[in-house]
């Protein structure tokens, strides 16, 4: 599950909802915690079918390179809109 950046907002909107309405504060916590479980707000990639260009720079007898070239190419066959350059 991805935490995104508007938990702490949320999270501060509601102690103060739950301390103007009387709601002693070890009780707001619980609550906090019951909400984000049952209401997880999670932020979704988009999927587009935009070519996306990898630029590889390698040189031979580099063996990062040499780990690296067969993982792009695994990548750019199992993800269709992926050039290797």
């Amino acid at each position: 599950m991805l935490v995104p950046y508007c938990y702490p907002i949320l999270h501060t909107l509601m102690e103060n909802f739950l301390l103007r309405k009387g709601i002693k504060p070890m009780r707001w916590k619980y609550i906090t915690l019951a909400f984000f479980l049952f209401f997880p707000f999670t932020l979704q990639a988009q999927t587009t079918n935009v070519p996306i260009n990898v630029y590889f720079f390698w040189a031979e007898g580099c063996p990062h390179c040499a780990n690296e070239k067969p993982f792009l190419e695994t990548l750019a066959q199992e993800f269709k809109q992926i050039n290797i350059i």
